[in-house]
């Protein structure tokens, strides 16, 4: 229950940060041309790959 009473916290921390939701930005920004839209969209993919490749390589090191 921590770890998602964490992401979550996360979530809704990084959505008032960035003025706006991914979803706000990733469709409608982008879709109306904002380019605060394509920076966050950006971060927002960078972020979730290296999330994603440490996670990754976390695990892998426990699996050896």
């Amino acid at each position: 229950m921590l770890p998602a009473f964490i992401g979550g916290f996360c979530l809704v921390f990084g959505a008032r940060l960035a003025n706006g939701c991914t979803s706000g930005h990733g469709l409608s920004g982008m879709g109306m041309l904002t380019l605060v839209s394509f920076v966050a969209v950006v971060c927002m993919f960078g972020t979730g790959i290296i999330v994603g490749v440490t996670w990754n390589s976390i695990s892998d090191s426990y699996v050896k």
